[in-house]
């Protein structure tokens, strides 16, 4: 006897296999996400450390591709038009010798920025390279490179920098070098340590067991895991650094005029009168300089929560 069907009755659910397991999820695609896209999702959680993401990307971009589109000339000296009102010809106005501010806050911001972010990676690679160097190695090669961290450390930088510079010029190269010669000892400190944390764990030990040599422990095992930390490092580097530029070319000692950068155009605003009555002058590239660092501390302290493999 066979008994009728019902066609339009639901499909019966497929029950536990013989394991105990289900295979109700039988041909569905389980969707892996890598270290780098949680990382990347974790930082999207902090709303502020995004928002500040996107500023500096467009700060970035504005100053490397608005002269492609706009007439801009930070250098035309106009007699006429010394310290105009912004206007449409002067979005931002003149200054004292009568060049457009708007244009030298552009072509500044590549100069400063660029300063700041090329000094941050030799900063970051010098102080990689020695941190790994005295953590892997240890002994006397770590006394001597500690020696001469706390050396370093305990010049004056300021000081050291002004009086360097005042005998070899305010050129870009020569700031880069000296922001990189005083800064590169906390990115050191911190790489040696999470290496010495490391050395002597049984994934280490096993590799020199089987003959590897210092140097590709390092690039292999020791860097790679000291990477994160690194990363946050470079981001803050990059704020402390465009400020040290502007305060040092604030100062007269750093990038010097024609050349434009958002330090010497506050070096020159600094008369009460300016200060007091023409704020075109000031104020765009004090702001500038504060949204940038205040970006970048952002993005940093983001970076430092996504990057964390303890945050869920």
């Amino acid at each position: 006897m066979t008994l009728p069907v019902d066609t339009t009755l639901p499909a019966a659910e497929p029950g536990p296999t013989a394991d105990g397991g289900s295979n109700a999820l039988e041909g569905l695609s389980v969707k892996r996400r890598s270290p780098a896209g949680l990382a990347w999702r974790r930082f999207l959680r902090n709303r502020l450390a995004a928002v500040a993401l996107v500023v500096m990307a467009i700060l970035v971009l504005g100053v490397i591709f608005l002269p492609m589109f706009m007439n801009l000339d930070p250098y035309t000296v106009d007699p006429l038009n010394i310290r105009a009102k912004p206007s449409a010809e002067h979005l931002l106005g003149t200054d004292n010798v009568g060049r457009d501010v708007f244009a030298r806050l552009v072509y500044g911001g590549r100069v400063s920025l660029g300063v700041g972010i090329s000094a941050a990676v030799v900063t970051t690679v010098l102080g990689s390279i020695i941190g790994a160097l005295a953590g892997t190695f240890g002994g006397w090669v770590d006394s001597v490179l500690m020696r001469m961290a706390d050396v370093f450390m305990s010049f004056p930088s300021i000081v050291a920098m002004i009086i360097v510079i005042g005998i070899f010029g305010g050129n870009v190269i020569v700031l880069i070098g000296l922001l990189a010669l005083f800064n590169w000892i906390s990115t050191a400190r911190v790489v040696r340590a999470v290496i010495l944390s490391l050395r002597e764990r049984e994934y280490v030990q096993a590799s020199r067991a089987f003959g590897a040599k210092p140097g590709w422990l390092i690039t292999r095992h020791l860097l790679p895991a000291a990477l994160s930390q690194v990363v946050v490092i470079l981001t803050l580097e990059v704020a402390g650094l465009t400020l040290s530029e502007a305060a040092l070319s604030f100062l007269g000692f750093g990038i010097q005029p024609p050349t434009a950068s958002w330090g010497n155009m506050l070096q020159a605003a600094q008369q009460y009168t300016v200060i007091s009555s023409m704020p075109w002058l000031w104020l765009p590239p004090g702001l500038c300089i504060a949204i940038t660092v205040l970006s970048i501390n952002f993005i940093g302290d983001g970076l430092r929560d996504a990057l964390d493999p303890r945050q869920r």
